[in-house]
């Protein structure tokens, strides 16, 4: 994979409105459950929400929360500039209103955040949390044929209002992560240089051997898109400082975490740092790879991890994605 640039950031979570509060939270595995408005029988909290009204529902409160993250994102590109909009938001079926709404989401999107988009190459991925790796390879494409000034990744997505639950192998519930909703979003540029947050360096993606099974082996799927990401960032031989996953805690989400620390193209430092936004937002839908990726990037610029990371990306049913974030080069380089 040619790299990518990530240039900039921005996040809105139920623990913090921006991006450097929601990682600080993140990383420091602080929750705010309590900031749900339902409860369930037992008065426990059901779901864990931002501060935008429960009023706004639907379409309303998507373009509402990526507003947010899409300010923050591009909130240092000169006025005017023009962009390319990828857009990951929840499927049809989670969210029928979606329906041949994508041109107008964009727009009204690009509208809330105050951005000039190129409409002809912006896209709107409606898969839910299966969306990511496909949106980013897109993005890195468009990027190497247009003279586009970047292309901002935005992840979007409430489960707090409605009664979907995010399913692990297109059966099972996740019984151990809330409800909750998020938006998060990376603004790309083909030119890493010494001022970039990160490189996204390699992706991967892979159904799980024995997809069609009753038991699909999902420990043998997220490796393969493990070794598909680090064979697409020609990294044979890092060692890996930090895993961001959205594997839940259950004992299944344990053991992809362990099957993981197995893979044969992976080296693990012996200081590894594991993060788990999900412990902290809750599930977060078609937003939770983009978030992984802003979490993880945030953590590179800050230089809290200093070598290559992997963020996990779990997705829905039987589909496992990785990407491979590093550290931007120290030398200076031309930016456009």
């Amino acid at each position: 994979m040619s790299v990518l640039s990530i240039e900039a950031v921005g996040a809105i979570t139920p623990v913090g409105e921006d991006a450097p509060a929601t990682v600080g939270s993140i990383f420091a595995e602080a929750q705010a459950l309590e900031a749900s408005p339902a409860k369930g029988a037992d008065e426990r909290p059901v779901g864990t929400a931002t501060p935008i009204p429960a009023t706004v529902k639907g379409i309303d409160r998507l373009v509402a929360l990526g507003g947010f993250a899409l300010r923050e994102a591009t909130s240092g590109l000169a006025k005017g500039t023009e962009i390319g909009l990828v857009a990951c938001v929840p499927s049809e079926k989670d969210e029928p209103e979606l329906v041949g709404q994508a041109a107008s989401l964009l727009s009204r999107l690009a509208a809330e955040a105050d951005l000039a988009v190129a409409a002809k190459v912006s896209r709107v991925f409606g898969a839910g949390p299966n969306a990511i790796v496909e949106a980013l390879l897109y993005a890195r494409a468009t990027l190497q044929a247009q003279s586009l000034s970047a292309i901002c990744v935005l992840g979007v997505d409430s489960l707090v209002s409605t009664s979907r639950r995010t399913l692990r192998d297109g059966s099972v519930p996740v019984e151990s992560f809330v409800p909750g909703e998020a938006a998060a979003a990376i603004l790309l540029d083909v030119r890493p240089g010494p001022d970039s947050l990160a490189i996204l360096a390699g992706v991967g993606l892979a159904p799980s051997l024995g997809a069609q099974s009753a038991e699909p082996n999902l420990g043998k799927g997220i490796n393969s898109a493990v070794d598909k990401a680090v064979a697409d960032a020609k990294l044979p031989n890092a060692l890996f400082a930090a895993l961001v996953h959205d594997f839940p805690s259950s004992q299944a989400g344990c053991e992809e975490l362990a099957w993981i620390k197995g893979c044969p193209s992976l080296r693990i430092s012996p200081e590894v740092h594991i993060v788990s936004p999900p412990f902290s937002t809750g599930a977060t839908g078609a937003a939770s790879g983009i978030l992984s990726l802003v979490t993880l990037a945030f953590l590179i610029e800050k230089k809290v991890i200093a070598d290559p990371g992997l963020c996990l990306l779990a997705s829905e049913g039987t589909h496992r994605g990785a990407a491979i974030l590093t550290p931007p080069p120290l030398q200076k380089a031309a930016k456009r």
